[in-house]
Parts: C-alpha cells; sequence; structure tokens
C-alpha cells in the first residue's frame, strides 16, 4: 500500500518527492511492520543482531564518554534492555554510519535484511539514485545542509535520555501516529492528536543534542510528509509544512 501523501497545501518530507516513491513507500512499511504489534521489542533487537553487516559491528560512534562506543556495543545495550528499544533508534541503525565502505551497499544490506525478517514486500530501490542522498529537506535543520544519511546520530548519542518506561512509551506512540497520519493541526484537540502533541513536546527537549532529532525520526516513520526541521515545540514545528512558510 502506498504510503500517506502530504495533506493538499502541505510541503512534502522530501522535495521532489516523486523521485523517491520507492523510497517513501519502502520506509513507511518497514515502520508499519515494526509497530505491529506495539510490544515486540525483544523481537526488534534480534533483526538488528542478525542483519548487521559486518563490517558495521565494530565501527566507532559518537555514543559513549569513553569514545569506545561502536554500533556493535550500542546493540549489545538493547540486547540486554529489549524494553527499551523505541523505533527510531531501530531505524537509526539502518540509517546511520552507514556511509563508510559505501553507503548502497551498506543501507541496501540492512535493508535487504530487515525486509526479509520483518515480511516487508515493498520494492527496494535498486541504487543509490533511489535514495534522497543530496540536499532533499524542503526545510533546514543543521548547518552546513545535511546528507539524508548524516547527522541523525544523535539517537544513539543521547540514548540514555530516553530509556524510561513512559519516555519509551511517548516515542512508541509518536512513532505509530508518524506512520499513518498529517502532521496534526496545533488547534484540533481530538484526543489522539492532542496526545501526539503532548508527547512530541515532552520528548523532544530530551533529544537536546540535535533539536531535529524528533522530526527526523517522524520522517523516517513516512519520508514524504513528515519534515526535518529544528523545532522542540510542537505549534513551532508544525509552522514548516505550509507551503508558505520560508525556511
Amino acid at each position: 500500500m502506498p504510503a500517506p501523501a502530504p495533506a493538499q497545501g502541505m510541503r512534502p518530507g522530501i522535495l521532489n518527492p516523486g523521485n523517491f516513491k520507492q523510497f517513501i513507500n519502502l520506509y513507511n512499511a518497514i515502520a508499519k511492520k515494526v509497530l505491529d504489534p506495539k510490544n515486540k521489542q525483544k523481537e526488534l533487537t534480534n533483526i538488528l543482531y542478525d542483519v548487521m553487516p559486518e563490517g558495521q559491528r565494530n565501527l566507532p560512534i559518537a555514543a559513549d564518554p569513553d569514545g569506545n562506543m561502536t554500533k556493535g556495543k550500542m546493540l549489545d545495550f538493547y540486547m540486554k534492555n529489549p524494553e527499551t528499544m523505541n523505533p527510531f533508534t531501530f531505524f537509526a541503525f539502518f540509517n546511520t554510519y552507514v556511509r563508510p565502505g559505501g553507503l548502497y551497499n551498506n543501507w541496501s544490506a540492512w535493508i535487504r535484511g530487515v525486509c526479509g525478517s520483518l515480511g516487508v514486500t515493498a520494492e527496494i530501490p535498486e541504487s543509490e539514485d533511489g535514495l534522497p542522498v543530496g540536499g532533499h529537506h524542503p526545510c533546514l535543520f543543521h548547518t552546513p545542509p545535511p546528507q539524508y544519511f548524516s547527522v541523525l546520530d544523535g539517537w544513539f548519542q543521547g540514548y540514555r535520555n530516553i530509556q524510561l518506561e513512559d519516555t519509551v512509551n511517548r516515542l512508541w506512540n509518536l512513532a505509530e501516529y508518524a506512520a499513518s497520519n498529517q502532521p496534526p493541526d496545533p488547534n484540533d484537540n481530538t484526543a489522539e492528536k492532542a496526545r501526539f502533541r503532548r508527547d512530541f513536546n515532552l520528548v523532544t527537549p530530551l533529544l537536546n543534542m540535535n533539536t531535529g532529532l524528533m522530526s527526523g525520526g517522524l520522517n523516517w516513520m513516512n519520508p514524504g510528509v513528515w519534515i526535518r526541521a529544528n523545532y522542540i515545540i510542537y505549534r513551532d514545528y508544525y509552522q514548516v509544512f505550509n507551503e508558505n512558510f520560508l525556511a
């Protein structure tokens, strides 16, 4: 099933989304599999362990005060504490630190393993041309302008800040909403939409090493709809979806 498209008059999550339909539908399909059922963190950590490309395991990542953290060690933490896994961190494993050794080769190895394990049948882009690797963001959230598979490693850097059960639950709620819905109007007090805004405003400040992390995570759930932008208050973030808003 195609991923939800932006509502009329709303800016898309990726510029020229028609060029990246496979990618958008693929990520949305993965997100929906990750979210169904909700309480399967142990299964998700096992999938990451089984499919992680060998060259990625010892790759140093910025997440440990001693500077000794690797992707493999980070996954070991989640294997021991699966109840702390959330959909955004799951996506971070195959969307950050994938450039060393060849972006497409690393990404496709991850993706084919993840899709096979989750039963995702969406088409996979056959080359880097099908990935939004350039400046395909309608709103900048990093200087210099980020490449799609860069700068969201903060999901690893700040992992200690998002381990509490209440925070993990809020992250799951945010991902679930983003995978199937448009950004909610700040003035719409429908229960589900009000909960999304409340969770966004409570969780985003915890990701204080990069104020674009939350919106970047939402973008992974449906890249065609959710825009990456540097805001920690939802009402401020919502303005970027207006087609008349100038970034």
